[in-house]
């Protein structure tokens, strides 16, 4: 009965223990989704600017009704803000994560006890003394991340006329289908597909290399010598 309980434990132990497969598109984003990115973390940082409205930062905002919308800054502006600002917390957090940009810091709270805190998610929660610093952190963090998107985004319109960027959204294809069929979860998965492909790629690497060996030596007038090629490809 022991060995019938313990299986269960351990595949779940290996199913947490997995690493989740990041898409391509995700790691090396193309001009449209850094040019949204972009856009989405520009007016995130501008809503910051205009509810912390700190002095000489916030007159490079745009008006705050372009923002939110003219009845939502007449009304109740501060309600409106955090509300966006809510909305937008979990795309920003992706984003930032997509490259690797920290926006944890460790805060020292009034129980003396020390936590962790994201400059985005918990922004409007951090204890009364962080709140110059919490300030100052994120905007660095926030135009360091604009920054990457935008060296991107030129990187992508340099991309369209590489054909070797092309060349490998080609090869890539297959890869590209069975992630949004949700089959390539983790890097394991990923790991085993890649594995397979290479194989694939290979024999039809040998067979492409064969049939153009083939052709030329039709032009030229020679004789292949056909049993020596299946003994090597054997």
């Amino acid at each position: 009965m022991s060995n019938e309980v313990a299986a269960p434990v351990e595949t779940a132990a290996a199913a947490t223990t997995a690493t989740p497969h990041i898409p391509w598109t995700i790691l090396r984003p193309g001009f449209w989704r850094c040019w949204l990115t972009i856009r989405r973390f520009k007016l995130f940082q501008n809503l910051i600017l205009h509810h912390e409205n700190w002095a000489g930062r916030v007159d490079t905002a745009p008006p705050l009704a372009k923002l939110i919308g003219k009845k939502a800054a007449k009304q109740n502006p501060v309600l409106a803000m955090e509300m966006k600002l809510n909305k937008l917390t979990l795309p920003v957090i992706y984003g930032m994560n997509a490259i690797a940009m920290p926006h944890q810091v460790t805060v020292k709270l009034p129980s003396g006890r020390e936590q962790k805190m994201s400059l985005v998610g918990d922004f409007l929660l951090f204890p009364d003394e962080w709140h110059h610093t919490k300030y100052k952190i994120l905007i660095q963090r926030l135009d360091a991340t604009i920054g990457i998107y935008e060296h991107r985004m030129r990187q992508a319109v340099r991309d369209w006329f590489n054909p070797l960027y092309w060349l490998g959204c080609a090869v890539r294809v297959p890869e590209t289908i069975l992630e949004h069929a949700g089959m390539l979860r983790t890097a394991q998965e990923r790991e085993r597909f890649l594995h397979g492909y290479a194989w694939v790629v290979r024999i039809l690497y040998l067979a492409a290399l064969v049939i153009a060996l083939a052709w030329l030596a039709a032009k030229l007038g020679l004789k292949l010598p056909w049993e020596l090629l299946t003994k090597l490809l054997a």
